[in-house]
């Protein structure tokens, strides 16, 4: 017999969680379809359960010196309404879904979910995001690229829950999203890839680039970012196809239903020639 559990406060849930082994549901779009059952039947989940939905301290977007703060039951709808949100992750909350699926579906649960093809792993990764995890006796932090491990898996132990995503503040002068799927609307990802870039003049202060779909996690490279920082953009674009060719060795799709692997590594390439061959026009229109 599986139980359900509705906690009120975060107390509650972590000593839930400390003696028993539960699923935790907070929007919960995503595990719905996972322990999904045949029509007319209930979800079929496999062992407890615990709704967040109650505890009101995870439903608030806040505002720190250094960070936004956002809790586990924060929905995507709460997100692209929020003045706080960064302008890429509202761009991408937008591609997500359908509006009802986002008045339901959390950040956090997209990052617990752990999939490839999650689009919002893509603005959190450019983002630096951090993952704020709570147990009894303990909080810490992890920054999201250490706990996003592979294919549904995470760095979340069996007596901890995670409470926030915290977003470093910052601001950036080239924003953009895209993603290939079957579809126009509601669709997964075949291939997905975010840019970021900060300029003073025609030099690179900050370049983020990041990739979706195409590997078991996000693929962002802080080392090959780190070192077009202080270049120009005269210099960018004279080093484009060897930045695409470093990039080419890092991604490494497969082949599924939705797509195949040539597919996917040559669409990402284009898209990543296509960012850095119009970051460098922002000169002239600046």
């Amino acid at each position: 017999m599986v139980n359900e559990f509705l906690p009120k406060t975060l107390h509650e849930a972590l000593s839930i969680r400390k003696s028993h082994d539960t699923l935790i549901v907070a929007g919960g779009t995503d595990m719905l379809i996972q322990n999904r059952s045949t029509a007319s039947l209930p979800i079929d989940f496999k062992k407890d359960v615990m709704y967040l939905s109650q505890i009101e301290g995870l439903n608030q977007i806040e505002e720190t010196p250094h960070f936004i703060k956002i809790g586990a039951n924060v929905t995507l709808t709460d997100l692209l309404k929020n003045a706080l949100t960064p302008p890429l992750l509202k761009h991408i909350i937008l591609e997500m879904a359908s509006p009802a699926i986002r008045n339901t579906a959390t950040l956090v649960g997209n990052i617990a979910n752990a999939s490839p093809a999650g689009d919002s792993l893509i603005g959190l990764y450019l983002h630096s995001a951090i993952v704020e995890i709570s147990s009894l006796s303990s909080s810490h932090q992890v920054p999201i690229e250490r706990f996003i491990l592979g294919v549904r898996k995470i760095a979340l132990a069996s007596d901890e829950i995670i409470t926030h995503v915290l977003i470093p503040k910052s601001s950036f002068d080239v924003v953009q999203f895209v993603k290939v799927g079957g579809r126009k609307a509601d669709s997964i990802s075949k291939v997905s890839f975010g840019g970021l870039a900060k300029l003073d003049g025609e030099k690179i202060v900050d370049l983020r680039l990041a990739f979706g779909a195409v590997n078991i996690t996000v693929v962002r490279n802080m080392n090959l970012e780190e070192q077009l920082k202080g270049m120009t953009l005269s210099e960018l674009s004279q080093n484009i196809e060897v930045i695409v060719q470093k990039y080419g060795e890092l991604i490494k799709p497969i082949d599924d239903q939705r797509s195949n692997a040539k597919y996917r590594l040559q669409v990402s390439l284009n898209l990543l020639r296509s960012f850095l061959m119009n970051l460098v026009k922002q000169e002239v229109k600046r």
